[in-house]
């Protein structure tokens, strides 16, 4: 629990500095990828499938596409899971 208010805190400090400077652009969408990797290391596969799934929405975000989620290996352990074979399977 307290990786998770530790991991909440600093996500909430690095989005008011970008706010900050005026750096929004991707910020939702940066944002997911990034509690997307956290979900991951807590443990939380299905939350880290969520976050995965809000930023694949955004079609011109470049950083995370459904090809590069199937082959990168830290995403390996989900690939068994079928919501997020459906996630990365839609294209």
């Amino acid at each position: 629990m307290e990786q998770l208010q530790d991991a909440t805190r600093e996500q909430a400090w690095y989005e008011t500095l970008r706010r900050s400077h005026a750096d929004t652009l991707w910020l939702r969408t940066d944002g997911a990828n990034d509690w997307a990797t956290l979900w991951m290391f807590l443990g939380r596969r299905d939350a880290a499938i969520d976050s995965l799934q809000l930023a694949l929405a955004d079609t011109i975000y470049p950083f995370t596409t459904r090809a590069a989620l199937r082959v990168n290996r830290f995403w390996g352990p989900l690939k068994s899971d079928q919501k997020f074979e459906r996630v990365v399977g839609a294209e």
